[in-house]
């Protein structure tokens, strides 16, 4: 896919994914050692969450005033100052409890601002690629999502057991510079169908933009089954956590945590290997890609149930691998579809809706899965977690899912006749 602009975007999302990743090492890290709680460490995903999901709120009611990639270069680059901020006060201020409610501030500050540039880089494909390669470019940008993401977690352990957290800081806003000087770039060329506010039309009703995407969500028929099944799986993702993923180590397979590293890498593996399959296969993937979205579904329900049963250790680190492609077939289908179903000019209010909504399931599966463990056993949560993934296949199902694009008999769908 030889595209200018889709390559700075491509840019654009690895250097602020590594970014990310640096950020979490280092910011967690921090903390960790000013405390010595791990319930502080755990503000940093917790205030991250709360903040995009505000942040997506107000991300309609910003559209209504700026366009897209304006919002995009502007949201990137407050990212950058923030964590510049951050990392001076980090080297500047004393270890002092009000230094830790600075950090956290711009923590959820910078993280806002990432609410934002989320579902505004998820519009631009639609945008920058020919509709016959949606599945082609998303893949390629699941798989650069895995690959910085595991590059980033190696490099920033690395470089804090080295050099400290301010190493590590210091290269996140750097990389935050360059995701920003990227867009800046691309924001320069020509967008198809990129515009502005009319300056000539009537100032539109506040929050007009904010409801449009919710209602999108039900409205559309072809994208009502397809967000219902992605906020009813993500209602079994708590088993997924870091705590629960720990927990199942030493509970259900009776190892050390070493094995907790093994199953994370042996996934981030299976994703990368999925994505790399999507890209080969992607002219297949968009033949049919709600058998591909049903098919990756129900291997991962059928895997994780797997996955609570065994007390095999190589058993389990087999089953994460190939989860991996499975839930990147289900990503990739998942996100071609909603592209189809949504004009590029929507798209990114859509998006913030869905993120919004999905972000509020994870989070109740978190807290529930948690119980779950606690009161039944480890073994309980995963066995849950795959009733509920197959669950979300069959909801959707039900709810006309089979109907977009008639199953995958080769036409890629023509939402605009599955309207009500």
């Amino acid at each position: 896919m030889k595209s200018r602009p889709f390559a700075l975007l491509l840019a654009s999302q690895a250097a602020s994914g590594l970014a990310d990743a640096l950020a979490i090492v280092a910011v967690v890290t921090w903390v960790y050692r000013l405390t010595g709680s791990a319930l502080a460490s755990g503000f940093y995903p917790v205030l991250r969450v709360l903040a995009m999901a505000v942040a997506g709120w107000a991300f309609g009611r910003v559209l209504e005033r700026a366009n897209l990639m304006a919002v995009l270069v502007a949201a990137q680059g407050t990212q950058a100052a923030l964590f510049a901020a951050l990392a001076a006060g980090v080297v500047t201020l004393p270890s002092h409890p009000a230094t830790l409610g600075f950090v956290l501030a711009m923590v959820f500050a910078a993280a806002f601002a990432d609410g934002w540039t989320t579902p505004a880089r998820g519009a631009l494909v639609p945008r920058l690629v020919p509709q016959a390669q949606w599945v082609h470019a998303n893949s390629v940008l699941a798989t650069a999502d895995q690959v910085v993401l595991l590059i980033g977690w190696l490099i920033g352990g690395l470089l804090v057991a080295r050099w400290g957290e301010t190493m590590a800081l210091g290269l996140t806003v750097a990389l935050y510079g360059a995701a920003t000087a990227a867009l800046a770039v691309l924001a320069r060329a020509s967008l198809p169908r990129e515009t502005g506010p009319d300056p000539a039309s009537p100032p539109p009703a506040p929050g007009r933009a904010s409801r449009s995407g919710w209602a999108a969500l039900w409205r559309l028929r072809p994208l009502r089954p397809v967000v219902t099944m992605d906020a009813v799986e993500n209602l079994a993702y708590g088993v997924w956590t870091g705590a629960l993923m720990l927990a199942y180590v030493q509970e259900a397979l009776g190892r050390s945590s070493v094995w907790w590293g093994y199953l994370n890498a042996g996934y981030y593996g299976g994703t990368l290997l999925g994505g790399l399959l999507v890209w080969r296969a992607a002219r297949a993937v968009e033949r049919r890609l709600v058998a591909s979205l049903v098919a990756g579904a129900l291997c991962g329900s059928v895997m994780t149930l797997a996955f609570a049963l065994t007390s095999s250790p190589a058993v389990a680190l087999v089953l994460c691998l190939l989860m991996g492609p499975a839930f990147q077939v289900r990503d990739v289908a998942q996100r071609t579809l909603m592209q189809h179903s949504v004009d590029p000019l929507q798209l990114p209010v859509v998006l913030a809706a869905h993120g919004i909504l999905v972000n509020a399931a994870f989070a109740l599966s978190v807290l529930v899965m948690g119980w779950v463990a606690d009161a039944f056993g480890i073994r309980a949560a995963y066995g849950m977690a795959a009733a509920v993934s197959a669950l979300a296949v069959v909801l959707a199902l039900l709810l006309g899912l089979a109907r977009w694009g008639r199953f995958g008999d080769g036409n890629s769908g023509k939402p605009g006749a599955l309207l009500t």
